[in-house]
């Protein structure tokens, strides 16, 4: 008997997914070498932290109908500064949950993300970030892992030469989870501190 080999359209989506996050390193780190070969260093490992207000665009394994997203979360990263307008982070985070009467979901893991700056005024800049992240979903029914591409965009202020206050929008689209794509975002404020 004949075994049907091609892939599934999940494992299209995977391996798709993967392919573009590939690209998109490739690319940042073309971009960071660039940068640094034409800029005056500025190197430098920075962490910080944030709160953040989850919305769940989509339920997660049919929960979460009802509601957009319950909080708060939260995320916690390292960065290294390649140059004035390039970094790499990583961390791990928390998306709260969303939930409706027949149960809850909730999404934490890890994440890399590539971030830009562009100065827009003295002590303002505009980020940018393209990542991928690796979460656990957890539901009341069943858990699943799975892998997210990962896009935001916010408001930096630098209150001194250390410390900058940030205020960003971070949007998740997961590849298959449960059967599905799910989509969530998150708003945050929070704290990055340089060494």
């Amino acid at each position: 008997m004949r075994q049907n080999t091609s892939p599934t359209p999940v494992n299209r989506s995977i391996v798709a997914l993967r392919s573009g996050v590939a690209t998109w390193g490739a690319v940042c780190l073309g971009l960071a070498a660039l940068s640094a070969a034409s800029t005056a260093h500025a190197e430098a490992f920075y962490a910080g932290g944030a709160l953040t207000a989850p919305a769940y665009n989509d339920p997660i394994n049919g929960y979460g109908e009802d509601s957009g997203g319950h909080g708060p979360g939260y995320k916690l990263y390292g960065g290294y500064q390649f140059t004035p307008n390039v970094a790499v982070e990583a961390g791990v985070m928390n998306l709260g949950r969303t939930r409706d009467t027949g149960g809850s979901a909730t999404l934490y893991g890890g994440f890399v993300d590539a971030v830009g700056t562009l100065p827009l005024a003295p002590q303002w800049s505009l980020l940018g970030r393209v990542g991928v992240a690796q979460a656990r979903l957890s539901t009341s029914g069943q858990d699943e892992q799975d892998t997210a591409l990962k896009l935001g965009a916010g408001l930096q202020y630098e209150v001194n030469q250390t410390m900058a206050v940030r205020m960003e929008y971070e949007h998740y689209r997961f590849s298959s989870a449960f059967g599905s794509k799910p989509e969530v975002g998150q708003i945050s404020v929070g704290l990055k501190i340089g060494f």
